[in-house]
């Protein structure tokens, strides 16, 4: 009942924890079943790193505190379990590594696949399945607007002249970009930039980032609006996050959406040197 909630790419992790849970303990568990027990045992036949055993404990806590919530038991395991994390390094690039994929000599294709990071980080971090779904649709008064997939929150992005620059060199014809005409399946295409975003090369001849991926468009983006000294809620709203100080149907107020598209120009200032 709980994955049935879920969609996209939050229901895949959850059917992975699923598989785990079922490998751990058979294809029938019943809630009475788990314990601290249990949970401990769990963790430990999950294996891999901390931060992915973490993950899948969480979906489970998740779907523990759904039952509880729909009245379908009384027993909560998880509170006086607690999961373990740890640090990880930060997925952002620094304002230098990102202006040499910015002028670094490439092909055609390598530089299409700059651009679209470029693109995905001038959108504060936009994921590769919404960039894709987006269409000329979702262009209104030089505003790129839609939901995000994880969140459903709706995003309204003003369009400035190096995203136009971008578009108008890839534009596509069913989709925003053309290479998400070529690739049925978003995913492919995510692996896909990936590699060509780790080939990069520096000014001195080594990868730029040798682990950087999609993702780190976002991470990026939030901490060179912090390095600029953009206020944590602009930047919150950018993000799409809630706090307890702004709803989040903050980021629809104009005012807001204002100082979001200011820092988000700032950001842009900064690493064309503009500043």
């Amino acid at each position: 009942m709980c994955i049935a909630t879920k969609d996209g790419r939050t229901r895949e992790v959850y059917l992975h924890t699923l598989q785990k849970v079922r490998a751990f303990a058979g294809e029938t568990l019943y809630l009475e079943d788990i314990d601290r027990v249990w949970l401990h045992r769990f963790q430990e036949s999950v294996g891999g790193k901390v931060n992915s055993r973490a993950i899948h404990l969480r979906n489970l806590r998740h779907i523990c505190n759904f039952a509880l919530d729909e009245e379908l038991t009384d027993r909560y395991p998880f509170r006086k379990f607690k999961i373990r994390t740890e640090e990880t390094r930060k997925k952002a690039l620094t304002v230098e590594q990102l202006r040499a994929f910015l002028h670094a000599d490439l092909g055609p294709r390598e530089r299409e696949h700059r651009d679209v990071f470029l693109l995905m980080f001038y959108f504060r971090g936009i994921n590769v399945g919404d960039l894709a779904a987006l269409t000329e649709e979702d262009v209104v008064d030089g505003r790129v607007e839609y939901r995000r997939s994880k969140t459903g929150l709706l995003f309204s992005i003003k369009l400035e002249p190096e995203m136009l620059e971008i578009l108008e060199r890839w534009k596509g014809e069913r989709h925003l970009l053309r290479c998400f005409d070529r690739y049925a399946d978003h995913h492919d295409y995510n692996r896909r930039l990936r590699e060509a975003l780790r080939r990069i090369k520096g000014p001195d001849g080594e990868p730029v980032e040798p682990d950087v991926s999609s993702n780190w468009a976002r991470h990026t983006w939030a901490t060179l609006c912090a390095e600029l000294d953009v206020p944590d809620p602009t930047i919150t709203l950018g993000m799409g996050h809630a706090t307890a100080g702004h709803r989040t149907t903050a980021i629809y107020i104009k005012r807001d959406r204002s100082k979001v598209d200011e820092a988000n120009r700032k950001v842009i200032d900064h690493l064309w040197g503009k500043q």
